[in-house]
């Protein structure tokens, strides 16, 4: 493969565990503000949401069952998506498609270094 950088290809692994961290970071403090607020919109508990990605953002983080815990998140951006679930700050639809973006991708690539599920 053409590349400028070739030897960062050995740096790959690392990678995708930086962005499973990083994504695990970001629906952490999702999870907070839904937890936080604990309002009911559109039939969905804000405070099951918020339980809900608490888990899935722990999960990423120690890497385990990172594959279930990226659909999961993907399910639930996926829907957030069209049911239109309308936040505090109104995340822009954006935001919502990369961060299920990022969890398929999760999901398809595994959890990369430093995770717990990864020698299964």
């Amino acid at each position: 493969m053409l590349s400028l950088f070739p030897s960062l290809f050995t740096w790959s692994f690392f990678g995708i565990a930086f962005l499973r961290i990083v994504l695990a970071l970001i629906v952490g403090a999702h999870a907070w503000e839904h937890l936080k607020d604990a309002k009911v919109s559109r039939e969905i508990p804000a405070f099951v949401l918020g339980i809900l990605e608490a888990f899935i953002a722990i999960f990423l983080l120690i890497g385990l069952f990172t594959q279930v815990a990226a659909l999961l998140l993907a399910i639930v951006m996926i829907a957030s998506l069209v049911l239109k679930y309308n936040h505090r700050d109104n995340y822009p639809i954006t935001y919502y498609l990369l961060l299920a973006a990022i969890a398929l991708a999760l999901m398809t690539l595994g959890p990369g270094a430093y995770a717990i599920d990864w020698p299964l």
